[in-house]
């Protein structure tokens, strides 16, 4: 006599949260990460390079390189859509080298996170 015994199937696995994003991904779903303003040098008399880090986001919609002007207020210098732009060379809004720059990183819901705020040196 041969004896078998049953055995259900294993029940389905429970939903579980959604799974984090990529962590090459370098950011959260939920949470912007600021940029890193790492220099600021002049690039001609009349011309600077801002240098920058940024953990690349699947959802980075933009970024605002910024200049403080002498009122206090910041000031838009240029936008970059490119996620993978290091660097960008151009004419500052003035020549005053105490005046400070910051990088501005905006998410496709229109969050943003600011940079640390760097003077040309």
């Amino acid at each position: 006599v041969i004896k078998t015994a049953y055995h259900p199937p294993a029940p389905p696995p429970e939903e579980s949260e959604p799974e984090p994003s990529d962590p090459a991904d370098g950011c959260s779903p939920s949470a912007l990460l600021a940029p890193t303003l790492v220099s600021v040098t002049p690039a001609s008399p009349t011309a600077v390079t801002l240098t920058r880090t940024f953990a690349r986001c699947s959802h980075f919609s933009r970024f605002l390189w910024e200049r403080r002007a002498t009122a206090g207020e910041w000031k838009t210098v240029t936008v970059l859509r490119d996620p993978t732009a290091r660097q960008w060379t151009g004419m500052p809004l003035s020549s005053d080298p105490s005046l400070p720059f910051r990088l501005a990183a905006y998410d496709t819901a229109g969050d943003f996170a600011l940079s640390n705020e760097t003077v040309s040196q």
